[in-house]
Parts: structure tokens; sequence; C-alpha cells
């Protein structure tokens, strides 16, 4: 009981609070630019000029979506504390444009990153439904009465009839009406409760997060792994 009243107020709450409001714009751009370039790039494939432009537009992206995977594994281990192996770079095959271009559309780091993206959205609108609802309801919820004393005098509509004296609050337990300031401290438990809830409802949805990341953003090819190790052994020959 004690820990479940104290992880509100834990650093380790606030950081994943943080992650998650700081991972909607990236889940954003991220899937805008990985994803809305490998699906215009497709559709260009349909016409004769896009036989060649299409490959080109995914080829060019592909530096950007690995970049993109970048920025997800270090903001993921700087509020998280979540160490995951870089990828090793692009490697062509063959010198010049053409052995560029063959690596960057066949690049598997950079098709499993797109794949990341394209999953990353849902999970950070999810994650931020679940902060917005639970952990700034929560707090609304709370500090009820101050908010009542606030806005009790503003006026709403209802069927068309104006109802004088009301305070609505779409949180975390659905709208609610408190005509009354003694009736607005009858909300103060239900945001205990949220916010007691909020830190591990946010954590399960990181924990789907942490998962995709191990899975598409980390080495998983023998060849990669490999790569790893060299270049772990390496750091500690020069160290």
């Amino acid at each position: 009981l004690a820990r479940l009243l104290r992880e509100p107020f834990t650093r380790r709450a606030w950081a994943e609070l943080g992650y998650v409001f700081a991972c909607l714009p990236l889940a954003v751009a991220g899937f805008v630019f990985a994803d809305g370039t490998l699906v215009v790039g497709a559709a260009l494939m349909f016409t004769i000029a896009g036989l060649v432009i299409g490959p080109l537009l995914i080829a060019g992206s592909s530096p950007g979506v690995r970049g993109l995977g970048s920025a997800n594994r270090r903001l993921a281990y700087w509020l998280l504390g979540m160490r995951v192996t870089a990828p090793p770079p692009m490697e062509q095959a063959k010198p010049g444009a053409v052995g560029w271009f063959t690596a960057a559309v066949t690049d598997s780091v950079a098709w499993r990153t797109r794949a990341y993206l394209a999953l990353k959205l849902p999970v950070s609108l999810l994650g931020g439904y679940v902060a917005g609802f639970f952990w700034l309801g929560g707090f609304g919820y709370l500090t009820y009465p101050l908010w009542w004393e606030v806005f009790h005098n503003v006026s709403f509509r209802v069927n068309g009839v104006i109802h004088a004296d009301p305070v609505t609050n779409p949180g975390p337990f659905g709208g609610v009406n408190v005509p009354t300031l003694p009736d607005s401290f009858v909300l103060i438990p239900l945001g205990v409760l949220a916010l007691i809830a909020a830190p591990w409802l946010t954590r399960g949805v990181i924990a789907l997060d942490k998962a995709l990341i191990r899975w598409l953003l980390s080495p998983v090819s023998m060849s990669e792994r490999v790569l790893d190790l060299e270049r772990t052994r390496a750091h500690a020959v020069d160290d």
C-alpha cells in the first residue's frame, strides 16, 4: 500500500510521464516521414516515371529513417535508462552510386525501423491518452474544489436549456457535473485513485514500446551481432 501511494511521486514515474509526452511529436514525425515516404514511393512505382523516382525516394529516406530510430533509442536511454545497442551502419557491397542505392533499398535496419515507427504511433497515442486522462484528470479531480471556485459561475447548455453554476469535467471517470462546493470534495478520492493508477498504466504502455525497441531497433542478424561485438571489443581495447 505504501508503495502504491508513493509511486506517483517517484523519479521513475515522472521520467516515464515525460517519456510519454516526448514520444508524441517524435512518433508523429517518424510516422509521417518514414512510412509516408514508403507509401508515396510505392505509389509512384505504378507510373512510368515513378519506376525510377519511387525507389530513389525510398532509398533517399533510409538514412533519415535510421536517424529517427537513433533518436528513439536515445530518448529511451535518457528518460528510461534503457540501453539498446545501435545496429551497424549501412554498408555498401559495391562502390559508387549504384552500390549506395542497392544498400539503401535493401537496408534491413531501415526496414525494421519503418516497422517500428508504424507501430510506435498507436502506442504513443495510447500513452498520451492514459497520461492525459489519469495523470492530468487525476490531478484535476484532486484539486476540484479550487476549479469549482474558479469556474462555477460559467453557465452551460444541455438540450437547449441553460443551467447555472455548472462545473463539468471530462476526467478519467467520465464527465461530472458538480452543482455545489461541498459536492466537489467527493471527487478528491477519485483523483487519488486516478493518480495511484496513472504510473502503473503508463508503465504498461511503455512496456509495449520497450518490446518494440528491443525487437525492431536493436541488432538481430548474426552479422549485425558480430559487428557489434567487434565494435565493443575495439572500444574495450582503446580504453
